[in-house]
């Protein structure tokens, strides 16, 4: 009998003691649950980035209303990046070291989320990734959130050439979206019948645009499909319009224009363009209505927020659903319990896609109105399945491709 009982009472001890090793391990930050915030408030991106920043405090700002992590307070540590990609490296690696984060959501440009990634793999951290991106990528450290090509250019691309013609000029910022985005383009728009009749980049944050509305002019195409990222797109469509005034110019379907710089430019000087998103404003959802009504109650408007906003929104509370699940927010533990999650979200349901981590998401196609907002001309209705790697090259031809522009970067 006595051998039970002390049997008994090491079996209890060994249990509590389990119990208090997962505690710790959950709660790492005396019952708090620290989380990066790093977006750019400042430079060529702050635009785009600032409603991005507001999504992922109000969502946190929620779910503490909530309960939090097992009722723990979410804490948000955030920087500012200025629009320098090399910043970002730099500044996650002071979230991991420093201030302790169990997780980071960041970065716009895939200049900053390449250097976010190195620094997530060497120490083992968590990013979630909002924005559509080129693909090309898949990490055991990052959840990628934003859409594919597949899900998001290829489907503009058949679309626009339908409706608009088959002469098309390319033109986007200087660094690795740009140009992998424009190796697909040149690729289906040949496929389509149709032909490439001039490509033309700017460099990020750039407002000399003229050589490349030059070039537009003179190749007379039917469609520009842009690129370019930032308010450099204010300095674009303003120059268009100034030296595009004699004449009909081509329609623009733009892959990365934040509606704060359609606020900027001026509906009237962009009415009638198109942009391809997986998220507007004036999409008619509840999840949708309780998202504006939240947002315009802390902020102030709801004229800025874009596409990576509502998916970071998003991002926020499947990660906490994912915490919420998990035994401890050990990165490799959140990553894999991630991998199950969906949600509900402003743009339609959202789910990640447990074989490469990216989500499933449903795309859209708008049209400018003279209101400066975004009339849906084509849906997927559905959420469509991410393609990773584009399957008219290898996943190696991919990857080097990548790789030199990178490089060309970094240099």
């Amino acid at each position: 009998m006595r051998k039970y009982i002390f049997l008994l009472i090491i079996s209890l001890i060994v249990l509590a003691l389990f119990a208090w090793i997962v505690k710790k391990q959950v709660f790492k930050n005396d019952g708090e649950v620290k989380v990066g915030v790093l977006f750019s408030k400042t430079g060529t991106m702050a635009n785009s980035e600032q409603p991005v920043i507001n999504a992922v405090l109000l969502a946190i700002e929620e779910i503490n209303t909530r309960g939090g992590i097992k009722g723990q307070k979410i804490i948000p540590v955030a920087y500012d990046a200025a629009s320098n990609w090399k910043r970002y490296g730099t500044l996650a690696e002071t979230m991991i070291k420093k201030d302790k984060v169990d997780i980071i959501f960041a970065c716009w440009t895939s200049a900053s989320r390449k250097k976010v990634k190195e620094v997530v793999e060497k120490y083992n951290n968590l990013l979630i990734y909002s924005t559509q991106y080129e693909g090309i990528e898949q990490s055991p450290n990052i959840i990628y959130l934003g859409t594919t090509p597949n899900q998001q250019i290829i489907p503009a691309i058949a679309w626009t050439v339908n409706n608009y013609g088959k002469k098309v000029f390319l033109v986007g910022s200087n660094y690795i979206f740009p140009h992998v985005a424009n190796e697909i383009i040149t690729h289906e728009v040949k496929n389509l019948g149709g032909n490439i009749v001039g490509e033309a980049y700017i460099p990020l944050g750039s407002n000399n645009v003229d050589h490349a509305i030059n070039d537009i002019l003179k190749s007379q195409p039917d469609i520009i499909f842009n690129t370019i990222n930032g308010d450099s797109n204010i300095a674009f469509f303003t120059r268009l319009n100034t030296l595009a005034s004699d004449i009909k110019r081509p329609v623009v379907m733009s892959f990365s224009l934040s509606p704060e710089d359609i606020n900027k430019i001026g509906a009237g000087k962009i009415t009638g363009d198109l942009a391809a998103w997986s998220y507007f404003i004036t999409q008619n959802l509840p999840e949708n209505s309780d998202f504006l009504k939240a947002y315009q109650n802390k902020y102030g408007s709801t004229k800025n927020i874009n596409d990576p906003a509502v998916t970071a929104y998003a991002g926020v509370y499947l990660w906490a659903q994912a915490a919420n699940e998990a035994p401890s927010l050990t990165p490799n533990v959140i990553y894999n319990f991630m991998l199950r999650q969906s949600v509900a979200s402003p743009a339609g349901v959202i789910y990640i896609d447990p074989y490469n981590a990216h989500a499933w998401r449903t795309v859209m196609l708008g049209k400018i109105n003279n209101k400066g907002l975004f009339d849906i001309v084509w849906s997927s209705y559905n959420p469509i399945e991410p393609i990773v790697y584009p399957e008219f090259n290898t996943r190696a031809e991919w990857e080097l491709f990548e790789y030199k522009l990178y490089l060309a970067e970094v240099d």
